[in-house]
């Protein structure tokens, strides 16, 4: 029987079935076998419902939270009760990587979308760190993710509309959780935008009429990406996939490829094909 919360590798399981494997997620999916093998016995995999705060401004992160699916939300506690999102988190990087030097993290963790995730424990993965150039290589790229969020979220909140903010909210959400159908309240997306409610409701409503999205309860699924990116704004480029750290990992280990296709083709006796 499995701790609650957390879900066994078993094949041909429900939730082996639902979801494949800890390289579900892009960034252990890059990692070259070596360095996976290095951190495999010490993954689990846990599933959290929205809402669920996993470590708090202040602390430093007892766990690292690899997205299989789902999304983590960094956002800085304000005076009014919530926070505001500097960055977030699904299936291509890793949370709570912020904790490696012993500080508190500045931000808290929340679940905007509920999913499954692997995690492992923070002092075990930067150990591995310092003997593993691969997975320094991804703890590298992931804090410069993080970073690089916060960086174009500050300068998007002072310099861009609502209503540019709202499409590419929800068009990097789309990309990254690899689904067009969002499951969040207007709420909890008004307060990662630092926006009031009832601005997000008027927004939605005239997406909607527009035929950019449909609204229901507590989902909103895009309907015509072309009209949202259209009333979006240049951070969606940005912030894109050509950033994310699972495919900057990937790419790293291309040149060496290459380099060694090279050296193959010019060996005594290589025949280069037609």
């Amino acid at each position: 029987m499995s701790v609650a919360g957390e879900l066994p590798f078993v094949a041909g399981d429900l939730q082996s079935q639902r979801i494949v494997g800890p390289r579900e997620n892009g960034l252990l999916r890059a990692l070259p076998p070596t360095a996976y093998g290095a951190l495999k016995q010490h993954l689990k995999q846990r599933e959290f419902i929205q809402g669920r705060v996993l470590w708090n401004a202040g602390d430093r992160p007892a766990q690292l939270y690899f997205p299989q699916s789902g999304l983590i939300s960094m956002r800085v506690p304000t005076t009014e009760g919530y926070g505001i999102e500097t960055g977030s988190v699904s299936r291509e990087g890793v949370a709570g990587i912020e904790g490696e030097f012993g500080s508190g993290a500045m931000t808290f963790g929340f679940v905007q979308i509920g999913g499954v995730y692997t995690t492992i424990d923070a002092e075990i993965f930067f150990q591995a760190v310092q003997q593993n150039r691969a997975i320094a290589e991804l703890a590298g790229l992931s804090r410069q993710w993080i970073l690089w969020q916060a960086q174009h979220m500050a300068a998007c909140n002072a310099a861009h509309s609502a209503e540019a903010r709202l499409g590419r909210w929800l068009l990097l959400v789309s990309d990254r959780t690899e689904n067009t159908t969002i499951p969040a309240t207007q709420e909890s997306i008004a307060d990662a935008l630092g926006l009031r409610r009832t601005t997000i409701t008027l927004l939605t409503h005239s997406l909607e009429a527009a035929g950019a999205i449909h609204n229901t309860r507590g989902k909103i699924r895009i309907r015509n990406r072309a009209l949202l990116q259209n009333g979006g704004c240049s951070c969606c480029a940005k912030l894109g996939s050509d950033n994310w750290p699972s495919n900057r990992l990937a790419a790293l280990s291309r040149p060496a490829v290459h380099q060694m296709s090279s050296i193959d083709s010019q060996e005594p006796g290589h025949q280069r094909s037609a």
